[in-house]
């Protein structure tokens, strides 16, 4: 169970940074001089995005290089970090990712939602290192700003807490993200409920949650694991 736990828990986190990620794909704008921004700047950027679009990331990067050579204004240096930070995203180079990220979050009048967008990826990037400290902490900010409604959010809170061995912690996150997902919130999100019940010895609570994993997803390849777990508590109720 443990194992299938982690495997569904590091799927949904897999899946949730390569979306991020996959927004780099999109045709980038046509560029136009602005206060902020010069042509040949714009143009430099579109080139990375270009070259991150078809995967030539040590391309991507020379051509970063070429635009961190040039005298840029204030914005145009905000511009080339976050595209920087979304290279090495893209090229899975993940502690240069947090190193840009960070820097972002220096930024001076960062916008709120350019701030919130950066902690949401900063927490995602740490559960790829395995850095679950560093990852709640984002978490737990991203949470707030959220005001705790974001169903994936909490579900990675809970993930973290998890694996810090601290699952009593994370089964409130748990089951606010299973409320908040309502038809929403898959498999993944029932499992790693049931499993954190039944690490706290609730086994009133696992019972019921693998009865409703057993019910929602009758054609799950972890069906048989369920009510192997399922029995098992029955069998202790019933003993007592």
């Amino acid at each position: 169970m443990k194992t299938m736990r982690a495997r569904l828990m590091r799927a949904a986190v897999v899946a949730a940074v390569l979306q991020a990620s996959l927004t780099l794909a999109a045709e980038p704008p046509a560029i136009e001089e602005t206060i902020d921004m010069s042509v040949a700047v714009g143009n430099g950027l579109s080139e990375v995005m270009g070259l991150m679009d078809a995967r030539q990331f040590a391309e991507a990067e020379a051509a970063l290089q070429r635009l961190r050579a040039m005298t840029l204004n204030d914005y145009e240096k905000s511009r080339v970090l976050q595209t920087s930070a979304q290279l090495n995203l893209a090229a899975q180079q993940y502690p240069e990712a947090i190193a840009d990220y960070e820097a972002i979050l220096q930024t001076e009048n960062l916008p709120e939602a350019e701030r919130v967008a950066t902690i949401d990826v900063l927490g995602q990037v740490h559960l790829q290192v395995q850095d679950w400290d560093s990852a709640l902490g984002y978490l737990l900010d991203l949470n707030q700003s959220q005001g705790g409604s974001n169903m994936e959010t909490l579900f990675r809170i809970a993930f973290s807490y998890s694996q810090l061995g601290k699952p009593a912690e994370a089964i409130p996150y748990m089951e606010q993200a299973i409320v908040q997902g309502g038809a929403g919130a898959g498999e993944a999100y029932y499992s790693n409920m049931a499993t954190l019940y039944m690490a706290v010895k609730d086994d009133a609570h696992a019972r019921a949650t693998l009865e409703q994993l057993i019910q929602k997803f009758p054609d799950s390849a972890n069906r048989a694991s369920y009510q192997q777990n399922l029995d098992i508590l029955n069998a202790r109720a019933a003993a007592r």
